[in-house]
């Protein structure tokens, strides 16, 4: 009877079923392209948590020589309570 109890357990503990919540995070992304500033910004989001609320976007261009760079930083924060930077969705 114990068996069952003790495969339960160890699968929650190895399957983050325990219920014990992940630590709150903070970062910021950054991707270049030579497309636009709209590549640019998706391309930083995508390795955003699913959780992630976007806390501020900064887009920069670059020219050197001939050749123009579009630099996106993505803040982010899955923190309770983080107020997002309420601009639109670049697609």
């Amino acid at each position: 009877m114990t068996r069952p109890l003790l495969c339960l357990a160890l699968l929650g503990a190895i399957g983050g079923l325990s219920g014990a919540a992940s630590p709150a995070q903070a970062a910021s992304a950054t991707f270049r392209s030579y497309i636009s500033e709209v590549d640019a910004c998706n391309r930083a989001q995508l390795p955003l948590p699913a959780n992630a609320i976007v806390t501020r976007t900064r887009a920069r261009v670059g020219r050197q020589g001939g050749t123009v760079t579009y630099t996106c930083r993505v803040d982010w924060s899955d923190r309770s309570g983080t107020q997002p930077s309420n601009l639109p969705i670049l697609f």
